[in-house]
């Protein structure tokens, strides 16, 4: 028996080739798009290295290294300048807008419907009317939607609050 076990561990049924090569690839998000500026940094953090193609000696491998890097520190520059200038150019149309809209207005309008929101999510059938009003409306409706959690109260939304219902230790 114990021989037998030692000899599909030293001998697999499979036989190995070394000539199998694996390309990694990884696919990346689209860097034009804004909302993925965040993600993007991280995804570039983890990013497989490339493979150095082995024709090139060593010397020239490190200057080509340099010219790349150099370009995308270039590249960066840029384009942390353009999201420099065009933070500016939105915070001076907020402050011409800021005047002729209220706070309060903006967050109404910057709010999810509740339509919106059951679209969005993944149980449509636990969106009620206040959960667009939450702070993070997509993260609340997860943690509703999470099994074996305890429910958030009714209540917990409306202004009245519960002790006011009670009259002299009798209920209203």
């Amino acid at each position: 028996m114990k021989e037998e076990a030692q000899a599909k561990i030293h001998n697999p049924a499979t036989p190995v080739d070394d000539d199998v090569v694996i390309d990694w690839k990884t696919e990346g998000i689209e860097k034009s798009n804004p909302t993925f500026y965040i993600f993007n940094k991280i995804f570039d953090r983890f990013k497989l290295p490339e493979p150095e193609p082995e024709g090139l000696p060593p010397v020239e491998n490190l200057e080509k290294e340099k010219a790349e890097k150099a370009e995308e520190e270039k590249k960066r520059l840029e384009e942390e300048k353009r999201k420099e200038e065009e933070d500016k150019e939105e915070e001076e149309e907020e402050e011409e807008q800021g005047s002729k809209i209220s706070r309060k207005k903006l967050r109404r309008m910057n709010r999810l419907t509740v339509a919106e929101l059951k679209q969005l999510v993944s149980r449509p059938e636990l969106v009620e009317m206040h959960d667009v009003t939450a702070r993070d409306p997509r993260l609340l409706l997860h943690l509703k939607a999470t099994r074996n959690t305890v429910q958030v109260p009714r209540h917990w939304c409306f202004k009245r609050r519960l002790s006011k219902g009670y009259r002299k230790g009798r209920l209203a």
